[in-house]
Order: C-alpha cells, then sequence, then structure tokens
C-alpha cells in the first residue's frame, strides 16, 4: 500500500478496524512505517535508535487506538507523528542517545596515575578478570 492509496475515508476505516483487527493495523503500518522511519531516522541519526523508537511509537498506537479519536482527515498520521515526537524529546531529554561502547583497553588509561603499584597490580588483574567473563558472554 503506498501513500497514494490511502484516502481519507479508507484510513478512517482501517483506523476503526484496527481496533480490533491486526491485520488491519498492519495496513496502517505498512502505509505509515517508512515515512515514520524516515522521521524519525533523521531526528536520532543512528539506524539503531531510530529502529527502536518506530517500533516503540507504533507500541504505543497500539495500546492506545481505542482512545484515539477521528477528528478528520490527516489526524491519525498527526496523532502518530506526535507520539514519535514525543518519544524522541523524551529520548534526548533523559540522555538515552547510546554512545559507542568504550573499548576496554582504554579503562586503565582513565584511571588515576597516582596509584600506588600494588593496586596498579591488583588493577591489571581485576581487568584480565573481566575480559574472561566479558569472553564468556560471547
Amino acid at each position: 500500500m503506498d501513500s497514494r492509496s490511502l484516502n481519507s475515508d479508507r484510513e478512517q476505516e482501517l483506523v476503526e478496524k484496527a481496533r480490533r483487527d491486526p491485520q488491519a493495523f498492519r495496513q496502517l503500518y505498512d502505509h505509515y512505517f517508512p515515512r515514520l522511519y524516515a522521521y524519525v531516522s533523521y531526528r536520532v541519526g543512528r539506524a539503531q535508535d531510530a529502529e527502536d523508537l518506530v517500533a516503540e511509537t507504533f507500541l504505543k498506537v497500539v495500546e492506545e487506538i481505542g482512545c484515539f479519536e477521528w477528528r478528520h482527515e490527516g489526524s491519525f498520521a498527526a496523532w502518530l507523528f506526535r507520539i514519535a515526537h514525543n518519544l524522541i524529546s523524551n529520548f534526548y531529554r533523559q540522555g538515552q542517545r547510546r554512545k559507542e561502547p568504550l573499548p576496554l583497553e582504554k579503562l586503565p588509561e582513565l584511571q588515576a596515575s597516582n596509584l600506588l603499584p600494588e593496586d596498579i597490580v591488583l588493577q591489571k588483574e581485576k581487568f584480565i578478570y573481566l575480559r574472561r567473563l566479558i569472553g564468556t558472554l560471547s
């Protein structure tokens, strides 16, 4: 279903059906996903963050579609994009923007340099032990 194939009456009908029919919701999802993903991706940049936020947006829509009130043509799209906008705002406000993980090799360099030699040895042993533990998680 492309953006030209969903007129106002059909959209309203799908929204009403989507309250109880997953297939109708799937049609709304398929119709809006490309635009919503582009909107979110442009604002957060990182694909993984965009995917998470789009998924969270559609989850909220599923949870709240019973509360949605049709007002006029385009009101569902406005509601959908408002949810995404709010989630993006929360994402930045809460500092959830994911940073690339710090390589383990950098950890010793970030620690204080005024340690006693025995403390440095203990830290290196802990570092080696930590690397082994992390290696078992893979």
